[in-house]
């Protein structure tokens, strides 16, 4: 019912927030953007961190504690680098400070794993750093064989100088020497596709979802290469978690008027 409110809702307004979490916005075209065929916007991206982040608080036993950034993190600092080094390592200090902030997490030392969903070229995935496992994986829908450097350019490298650059300013000194001489290894999974295509974030957000450290042959995610339906019900259910999270400032005034369209669309008489 969200998702006929959102694309059928009469006088709609595109600029209107619908979700709010601290600073963390995503409007009314935000939420369009999970049409069907359409390349989704990093507010819904990062609106989904804002959601992962705060699911935490119920995690189950044994499983690890992962912390969720956002696009704007790596946006200028790892890809589309502007500015000297130590500019674009303050400014993903000041950006994962802030993502961290968003959490209740009570600081990084009790920090199993950080996951980054990165936009790249128009192009979504993930790159996740584990301390629990001392792994750095790189996680992509896109299976075509291309070598590291010639995909990801110097993305690999820069996001583990500013993250041990990051831990280091946290005092912990192991963690960020372990952080640079970690390797990236991109996840070979049954389920990628050779052309993701839109469907790139809906990837990238069912993988930060689902994600504990898993190997490719272990990880059961549910996906299945080639099943455009499947990812479709995603971007329903995505927009429905999101826009109906505790997290989510605006989430009681989004479902009083969710159920008042949906009240009006079965009293409304037919012609």
């Amino acid at each position: 019912m969200v998702w006929m409110w959102v694309f059928n809702c009469p006088n709609t307004n595109c600029d209107e927030v619908l979700f709010l979490h601290n600073a963390q916005t995503a409007t009314w075209s935000d939420f369009m953007t999970l049409k069907e065929g359409v390349n989704v916007t990093t507010a819904v991206v990062d609106a989904w961190s804002t959601v992962l982040i705060a699911r935490e608080k119920s995690r189950g036993w044994g499983t690890p504690s992962r912390l969720f950034a956002s696009t704007t993190t790596t946006v200028g600092t790892v890809v589309n680098t502007i500015g000297t080094r130590d500019e674009r390592i303050e400014l993903f200090k000041a950006r994962l400070d802030a993502d961290l902030r968003a959490s209740d997490h009570v600081g990084t030392a009790t920090l199993d794993m950080y996951l980054f969903p990165i936009i790249q070229d128009g192009h979504y995935y993930v790159m996740s750093v584990n301390f629990n496992q001392y792994k750095f994986d790189i996680i992509d829908c896109d299976s075509k064989q291309v070598p590291n450097d010639k995909k990801y350019h110097d993305a690999p490298v820069d996001l583990l100088d500013m993250l041990s650059e990051y831990v280091e300013s946290k005092r912990q000194w192991a963690r960020a020497i372990h952080a640079r001489n970690l390797r990236p290894k991109r996840m070979q999974m049954s389920w990628r596709d050779a052309t993701p295509n839109a469907d790139s974030a809906i990837f990238a957000m069912r993988h930060m979802e689902s994600f504990t450290g898993q190997t490719a042959r272990t990880w059961q995610c549910g996906l299945q290469r080639g099943n455009r339906q499947q990812l479709n019900n995603l971007r329903k259910r995505f927009m429905h978690n999101i826009l109906l999270a505790e997290a989510n400032e605006y989430m009681h005034n989004v479902s009083s008027r969710v159920g008042r369209y949906d009240c009006d669309r079965i009293t409304r008489p037919s012609h």
